[in-house]
């Protein structure tokens, strides 16, 4: 598929100093913005907008600059139900066999305005955390999110007209995503109806939907501009009534669908002949006899976890999924959002608390305060933890310019700091694993992730983290610590988002790691802290693991933890190979 990419518009943000970074012998470029009001309340720090990406559907990533960060989106949600099936009939699981499963009562568009757009305590997993104060938190108050949760709508045909996995075009097999994105076109088009229905005008409904275009995504006419309105809804997010066929599609089984980030006219005949009158022409379709489209969307189930949410809006910010899509497991697991992450919980159902977008992801959005460094040159930094709960002054993570390879791609070692505060406190409890007890597919098994210094490879030679298919290497991996391959007590290595339990390094030793395969007890014992990072003489990548561990630069580069603090901070150095 042939993605579309706009020219980002440049911005120039001044760059000034803050926090506690000593150098020797270079220079380091720290990145940070001061604080609005409403940040200051809660403690953020905004950091500075660059280039997005897009990622047209899960699973899809590509390089390509977008436009540039905006402060507030508007979103415009719609639940849809359908023909055959409506909303409020996912049972009440038996909590003594699935303590897993996300349920409620009543999910009505009151639940899902407060889960969305409220703006929660400013706290990482309280009770009334939002999509909307998670994403304030992670920009440390840059950016924010308003919009209407609209009522559920029945569209006219049956779950599985939408959710089949035999879908079919003109009669010919195709893409499932062909049947999911009619559900977009047929849901907003009955919305349309519904309200003309109910006496609303064209002229108002048209006045009503422009106020959620003001942004051109892709400056479809090239002006630099992407703060007019190019006749597209900015951003589309719908709930369908049922269970995600991720979880096995509950009664619905293979007809339902699977949550997604997509675009209408991905698999669209003329897409590049349609679109608004005077606008661009990027396929989709028209809502009603509005003028006014839809391409781009997000679409989840009724009862995704937030952390469901913050993966899926995360694509429509451009982000892709840093997990192995091709089915591997590599060894980003739960470090991320756009890895496992976002099914993480503490004593919740999965998915209620999701964990840190990740220092690299922040990067692309422009929200990270962080340091760059030049490999071979000697420097010292002290990171604060990436999930910062408060305004502690000084960079979270360390950026490390590499030699490029010899075709010219650009490579990084990207370094923060990950301890058990803000979204990282549910690395403490919330990793898990289903499947563990024979006959309990649904009951979870609480694991933990270790705290310390998370360092990245960023290899730009690669556009995915599709380690099966790409040697072992990915775009952006975290290089495991302690790689040599765990075996289970049967000897069998064990998966990634296992392995990767123990990826930090430092000064401390680690923790056991308890765990059950089909009934049976497996202990990883403690092991030493594994203070210094050395990409020659260091071996991170196992023939035995050969996807779940990860290459690194080769290029001489020593990354060392010099120093612990009770407050969380770490002082690190950079080096060469001695």
């Amino acid at each position: 598929m042939r993605l579309r990419t706009g020219r980002a518009r440049r911005t120039h943000v001044s760059e000034w100093t803050r926090g506690l970074v000593v150098v020797a012998a270079a220079a380091l470029t720290v990145c940070a913005l001061a604080p609005d009001a409403a940040a200051q309340a809660w403690g953020l720090r905004p950091r500075t907008p660059v280039a997005q990406f897009p990622a047209p559907l899960s699973g899809q990533a590509t390089a390509a600059p977008h436009p540039t960060a905006r402060a507030k989106d508007k979103i415009f949600v719609l639940p849809v139900e359908f023909a055959d099936y409506s909303h409020n009939r996912i049972p009440s699981p038996d909590r003594s066999v699935d303590n897993s499963t996300v349920w409620t009562a009543d999910y009505s568009p009151a639940y899902y305005q407060r889960q969305i757009f409220g703006t929660g305590s400013g706290a990482a997993g309280g009770s009334g955390d939002t999509l909307n104060a998670y994403y304030r938190r992670q920009s440390s108050g840059a950016y924010t999110i308003t919009g209407t949760v609209h009522d559920w709508t029945r569209v006219g045909h049956p779950l599985a007209h939408y959710g089949t996995d035999t879908c079919k075009k003109q009669g010919k097999p195709i893409s499932t995503y062909y049947c999911n994105q009619r559900l977009v076109t047929d849901g907003l088009n009955r919305w349309y109806e519904d309200q003309r229905a109910a006496g609303r005008s064209a002229d108002s409904l048209r006045t009503y939907l422009a106020t959620y275009d003001t942004w051109d995504r892709h400056d479809h006419d090239r002006d630099g501009d992407f703060d007019e309105p190019d006749g597209y809804l900015d951003r589309v997010m719908l709930m369908f009534a049922g269970e995600s066929q991720v979880n096995g599609g509950g009664v619905n089984g293979s007809d339902a669908i699977g949550s997604h980030r997509g675009t209408v006219s991905h698999l669209q005949t003329g897409a590049g002949e349609l679109g608004p009158a005077g606008g661009r022409k990027g396929g989709g379709s028209e809502v009603g006899d509005s003028g006014i489209w839809v391409d781009d969307y997000t679409m989840t189930n009724e009862n995704r976890g937030l952390g469901t949410l913050a993966h899926e809006y995360g694509h429509d910010l451009g982000l892709p999924d840093l997990y192995d899509t091709s089915g591997a497991e590599n060894s980003t697991g739960f470090w991320s959002v756009m890895g496992q992450g976002s099914l993480l919980s503490d004593d919740d159902e999965l998915a209620v608390h999701p964990g840190d977008l990740g220092a690299w992801a922040r990067l692309r959005l422009g929200w990270l305060d962080h340091v760059t460094v030049k490999a071979g040159a000697s420097s010292t930094v002290t990171l604060n933890p990436l999930s910062v709960p408060s305004g502690t002054a000084g960079p979270e993570a360390l950026l490390v310019n590499l030699p490029a390879d010899a075709d010219g791609n650009a490579r990084y070692y990207l370094v923060e700091n990950r301890q058990y505060v803000g979204e990282d406190r549910f690395l403490k409890s919330g990793p898990f694993q289903l499947g563990w007890a024979p006959g309990r597919s649904r009951l979870k098994e609480r694991l933990h992730y270790e705290r310390g210094v998370l360092i990245w490879y960023w290899n730009t030679k690669y556009r995915d983290n599709k380690t099966r298919a790409n040697g072992g290497y990915g775009r952006i991996l975290p290089i495991d610590a302690h790689a040599e391959p765990a075996r289970t007590a049967s000897g069998a290595v064990i998966r990634g988002r296992l392995q990767a339990y123990d990826a930090p390094f430092g000064l401390r030793p680690t923790s056991p790691l308890v765990f059950h395969l089909g009934g049976v007890r497996t202990v990883i014992p403690a092991r030493p802290g594994v203070p210094v990072f050395d990409d020659l003489k260091g071996v991170h990548h196992y023939d035995a693991a050969p996807y779940g561990s990860s290459h690194d630069a080769d290029s001489g580069t020593t990354i060392t933890v010099d120093e612990e603090h009770a407050d969380g901070r770490v002082k690190v150095s950079v080096g060469s190979t001695g």
